[in-house]
Parts: C-alpha cells; structure tokens; sequence
C-alpha cells in the first residue's frame, strides 16, 4: 500500500522482489539480497511489508525492525491487520513509521514504545491544532 504512494520505481521493486521469491515468503519473514540492498519481508494474508536496507546491513537488525513494525501494527489496528484496516488508518502507519525510522536511522525497535507514542493518535486522544488553539485561547481568557 505504502509503496503504492511512493512512485512506479518503488513499485517497480516491490514487484521484483515478489517475483524472485514468491515462493519462499511466510507469515514469519524471508530474506532476498537484490542488486545492493537487502530486503527483509514477510506475508500476511493479503498484504507484504518489506524493509530494505543496504548491502551491507545486518539482517537480524533489519528482521527485528520488520517484526517491531509489525507488532506495532498489530496493535494499533485492534479489528486485524488487513488492506482495508490499513487503507482506513493509513496515518497509523506513517506514524509508525516515523516514530522508528527516521532519514534511514533507526530510532526505536520496540513495538510497546510505538504503540505508546502513535496510540493517542488512533484513539482521537492527541490534541488537534484546533483543540490546541481553543483550550490555549481558554486558558489566557481566564488569567486575564
């Protein structure tokens, strides 16, 4: 879904990847090295989540970024980890991402710590500028 966004290029290598081991995914993850990256990826019913790095990234690292991203998901999205669940809140999954990886550098690799950060945002808790503004405006209102 997210490479869907992303441009043709990433699409293009999404589809190379399913092509060269459609075979091999399972629900617990693969590892394909295409030309100089290493990509970590992993099935679930209808849709793959792919983390990619360089050549010389360690696959168990990126494996456990896969699994934080996951296990993350997982919990955001309470009725399942489907296409629809994550087109319906396709902000949760951007948050996500932002809060683990940021210009290539993984942050955080542990899924209760984005849960924790993004959570507020699924559950319409986290303020809105508008909210923010108006209970600020409140506040001044009353000191003076």
């Amino acid at each position: 879904i997210n490479a869907e966004y992303m441009g043709r290029r990433i699409l293009n290598f999404t589809r190379g990847i399913q092509k060269k081991d459609s075979t091999a995914c399972s629900e617990s993850g693969d590892i394909v090295i295409m030309g100089n990256h290493t990509v970590v990826f992993r099935s679930d019913e209808e849709i793959y989540f792919y983390i990619v790095g360089n050549s010389e990234e360690n696959e168990v690292v990126l494996f456990q970024v896969l699994t934080c991203f996951y296990d993350a998901l997982n919990q955001l999205l309470k009725h399942g980890l489907d296409k629809k669940s994550l087109l319906e809140n396709y902000e949760l999954l951007i948050l996500a991402t932002d809060e683990m990886i940021d210009d290539g550098i993984i942050l955080e690799t542990n899924a209760q710590n984005i849960y924790n950060e993004v959570s507020p945002h699924a559950s319409g808790e986290a303020d809105s500028p508008l909210s923010a503004l108006a209970s600020m405006a409140k506040i001044v209102k009353q000191n003076l």
